[in-house]
């Protein structure tokens, strides 16, 4: 049992680690993801009960960093999605390892 604590815990060391900085990119798309419920069934003794649980719209928007040579998606919001487009650059913050 310790190990496995011991295990969990340098896991999140290690996440932890790398330093955030923030980086210019490129918008290579952007997309929304429409309003959705999902529900999760609860068994209170006999009794199934389904707990609907809302996710709002999402506005997201792919960046590339070429010398980090990877793509970021990034949840913004509605004025910022609007006022982005496709080829613009723009500065986000990333965890460089």
């Amino acid at each position: 049992m310790k190990a496995k604590v011991l295990l969990f815990a340098m896991l999140l060391i290690f996440a932890a680690c790398g330093k955030k900085t923030n980086v210019k990119g490129v918008v290579v798309s952007k997309h929304i993801n429409p309003p959705h419920t999902i529900y999760q069934s609860i068994y209170n003794g006999k009794v199934m009960m389904m707990i609907p649980y809302t996710h709002p719209e999402e506005h997201i928007i792919v960046v590339e960093v070429d010398w980090l040579n990877e793509k970021f998606e990034r949840n913004v919001g509605y004025d910022l999605y609007n006022e982005v487009s496709v080829g613009d650059s723009v500065m986000i913050e990333v965890r460089i390892k």
